[in-house]
């Protein structure tokens, strides 16, 4: 088997599949008037099928190694936390109110749950170590906007999903893996491969959702935003090049640039508001593409 077919099959098909074959179960568990229960292990089983999608997709890119040992992929076990909380209902909305009308928790432990799933993420993803010391100086800044982000762009489309946007709000969260895999791309192969199959299971999973109505699709939209966030972590650290300050906040923080521009045009037909949408995701990625990859950099 050549390289090009082993990365073909382990981060691109082998992800898809695993992810697909979870859509399935939960989008079966779903079905009308589905106890509270029920709906809770759907959007489990959703988001460990993912997490267990990019998992076998690293570990069988690293010879089967039971627990890689690189630091970033330490992440594993943080974004495993995820699929924990991902049936917690985060927010609330007047006119869309959340279907599960007893809310088994109240919103502010949810919140708080969120917090320390973001805050756990955050230190794990930072190197540790005699070889990163040189490092140390940035964990602050880089763990505390780690941790905002994660927040932030879970609670944005968490919001945005609630405004009609159910069926493709997943594209979003698709586009914000775009820019940390160009990222990843301009540092380190291995890296790049993992974000790839990140890609690949979320698409097989916003690919499910837009062919038929899962409401758990959209519990999986925290998981795949702190993956996208520790894939830009990850990127910070396997570079000695100083990329911007505005570069990092647009590879953190387009999803929630999204869903703001799309509070403002809500009252607007579905396929103004996703043109909308593509438009800067399209317009970000392309910027981050250019600029990590494209553009000549000095020779030195």
């Amino acid at each position: 088997m050549t390289f090009d077919q082993s990365v073909l099959i382990w981060c691109v098909g082998v992800p898809a599949l695993i992810a697909s074959l979870a859509f399935i179960i939960s989008w079966r568990l779903q079905r009308p008037n589905a106890s509270s229960v029920k709906r809770t292990i759907a959007s489990m089983v959703l988001g460990i099928g993912w997490w267990s999608a990019i998992a076998v997709s690293l570990s069988a890119r690293q010879d089967w190694q039971t627990w890689p040992s690189e630091y970033w992929h330490h992440c594993l076990r943080a974004l495993l936390l995820w699929p924990a909380i991902s049936w917690m209902p985060i927010g609330t909305d007047r006119q869309h109110p959340h279907p599960d009308h007893s809310r088994s928790i109240p919103t502010s432990l949810a919140f708080a749950l969120l917090t320390i799933a973001a805050a756990v993420t955050a230190v794990v993803c930072l190197p540790r170590g005699d070889a990163w010391q040189d490092t140390y100086s940035s964990h602050g800044p880089i763990g505390v906007g780690l941790v905002t982000c994660m927040i932030l762009n879970t609670l944005a489309l968490d919001a945005m999903s609630r405004r009609g946007t159910e069926r493709w709000v997943l594209l979003v969260a698709l586009a914000s893996l775009g820019g940390p895999i160009a990222l990843a791309a301009s540092t380190y192969a291995s890296l790049t491969e993992w974000g790839i199959a990140m890609a690949s299971a979320t698409t097989a999973i916003t690919a499910g959702s837009l062919l038929v109505n899962n409401p758990a699709a959209k519990s999986s939209i925290g998981l795949i935003l702190a993956a996208s966030s520790s894939l830009v972590a990850a990127g910070r650290f396997q570079t000695y090049e100083d990329h911007p300050l505005w570069l990092y906040a647009l590879l953190w923080l387009l999803p929630s640039l999204i869903a703001t521009i799309d509070y403002f045009i809500k009252s607007r037909k579905s396929a103004i508001r996703i043109t909308v949408s593509a438009i800067i995701a399209s317009a970000a990625i392309a910027t981050s593409v250019w600029y990590l990859l494209i553009r000549e950099t000095e020779q030195w």
